[in-house]
């Protein structure tokens, strides 16, 4: 045969790459033969730099292009190229930074069901409950009152004014403190002179309400170890006395020969062949610690003027004993607990001094932010805690006076009403609640009741809805401020 016909027949690959010149060449198939590795590691050997071209040529030419070598070389590639894993870029790096420092925030914050179902009620702080009847009657009798028709013309224009700026908001995307501005605003058109009121106040710690101590223990399920069983100690002290020899006489010892001996191997220590006792059944899970309750800020804090209180008690105290009294109760402490606490704490307040003995106290959340009024309603209920607290000092002190002083002092003075309002905002929409005490076994337990709810886009519900907050406000600066300066001077 011509080289015509066997070109015809036979194609070479000309260029051929380096890695396809060590494919074998097709061989006959004749007879059943054990297959062969392809490669052996003799085939990978690298050229000498300083390999002639045309010797790389005469190689690549000898490679035949055949059905088996390309299935080959599809395997050679396949198993060759590693998989192409795509690099994350810059951005998605961040991005997946935050989430994941976004999701550990999540994590590390205490969800507001667990909070309040959890937290607040092993601290004896409830939400929604329905009051005794004598204490809905005295709620009843302060947000109920009619106002006088000069009042009633007064609260008509704030609330065109409240319903003009809460549309307003409605319209746009509000934040949180535009919704309590909208209140703030409101307040201030009807605030008392003797109405004192701070923005965004941490309130005192001492405050928080304390979980009670646990009613049950389970220390009738611990197993004690057995009788005839000797502690480590024993067990201890008794291997080492058999471990020493024993005495002999020093007259028939002779002295050891040192030069041939060798330390003796330590011995394992000894092994007990006694059961251990089974281990302690876990304790009673202990309720919430105090610092699982937050520390109150509210955004509005709600309460008299210092001033006014000590001009009061001036009158009858002297000018300066009535200046020197509250903060010589704030500073005088108590024990409680395990702790030591104010006798009475008056300003609850770190940095708004001049305002005393709060009664109201305002929360808001916008809702186009994703915030839900539950946790307005959550914050507002430790608010209120923490002031019926300091009523509840002040009733204690006033009775431990009156005790001293006889009957003569325990009429002079009306019993506290155990009171306090807060107002629950989110967006437009928002609620006032009243919040309340009891005394269950000697320990205090707080509740509050939703009393009003209002929408900044219906003026009707408007009117009412400050009808019963300025009803709060002139029952704080009158019949509670003057309960308050009674209680203070027994």
């Amino acid at each position: 045969m011509d080289s015509r016909s066997q070109s015809s027949t036979t194609q070479i690959l000309p260029h051929a790459p380096d890695h396809l010149s060590d494919l074998a060449p097709v061989a006959p198939s004749h007879g059943v033969k054990r297959e062969r590795s392809v490669y052996s590691e003799t085939e990978f050997e690298e050229e000498p730099e300083d390999a002639r071209p045309s010797k790389k040529l005469k190689s690549d030419t000898s490679t035949v292009l055949s059905e088996e070598n390309l299935r080959k070389f599809e395997a050679y590639n396949m198993n060759a190229v590693p998989p192409i894993k795509r690099t994350l870029s810059r951005r998605s790096t961040a991005k997946s930074e935050i989430t994941q420092d976004s999701s550990q925030g999540s994590k590390s914050s205490v969800n507001p069901s667990i909070y309040r179902f959890q937290h607040l009620a092993a601290a004896g702080v409830g939400i929604n409950s329905d009051p005794p009847d004598n204490t809905k009657a005295a709620i009843d009798a302060i947000i109920g009152r009619e106002p006088t028709p000069e009042r009633r013309e007064i609260l008509k224009r704030i609330a065109k004014e409240f319903h003009a700026h809460s549309s307003e908001l409605v319209s746009a995307s509000d934040s949180e403190d535009d919704s309590v501005r909208v209140l703030l605003q409101a307040l201030q058109a009807i605030k008392p002179k003797t109405l004192r009121y701070q923005e965004k106040a941490e309130w005192r710690e001492e405050l928080k309400p304390q979980p009670p101590q646990p009613l049950f223990s389970a220390d009738f399920l611990r197993v004690p170890p057995p009788a005839n069983d000797p502690s480590d100690k024993a067990r201890k002290r008794q291997q080492l006395s058999t471990d020493k020899p024993p005495p002999s006489d020093s007259s028939q010892a002779e002295p050891p020969d040192v030069s041939n001996t060798m330390t003796p191997p330590a011995e394992p220590p000894h092994v007990s062949n006694t059961m251990t006792p089974p281990a302690e059944p876990p304790k009673t899970m202990p309720p919430p610690a105090c610092s699982s309750i937050k520390t109150p800020r509210p955004d509005v804090s709600i309460g008299i003027d210092m001033t006014e209180i000590t001009s009061r008690l001036a009158s009858r105290l002297g000018t300066t004993e009535a200046n020197a009294l509250l903060p010589w109760l704030q500073n005088e402490t108590k024990p409680s607990g395990k702790r030591t606490e104010p006798l009475l704490i008056s300003v609850p307040a770190l940095r708004a001094s001049n305002l005393a003995f709060a009664f109201a106290a305002g929360e808001g959340k916008a809702y186009s932010t994703g915030r839900p009024v539950f946790e307005a309603q959550n914050q507002a209920a430790v608010t209120g805690a923490c002031a019926l607290k300091i009523q509840l000092d002040l009733q204690r002190l006033t009775r431990q006076a009156k005790s001293r002083a006889g009957t003569a002092a325990a009429t002079s003075a009306r019993a506290l009403p155990l009171l306090f309002f807060s107002v629950c905002t989110e967006g437009p929409t928002h609620e006032l609640w009243a919040h309340y005490t009891q005394d269950e076994d000697g320990v205090p337990t707080f509740g509050s009741k939703v009393q009003k709810i209002c929408h900044g886009g219906l003026l009707d519900t408007v009117e009412q809805f400050l009808i019963a907050f300025d009803n709060v406000c002139a029952w704080g600066t009158g019949e509670f401020l003057d309960i308050v300066v009674e209680s203070l001077e027994v």
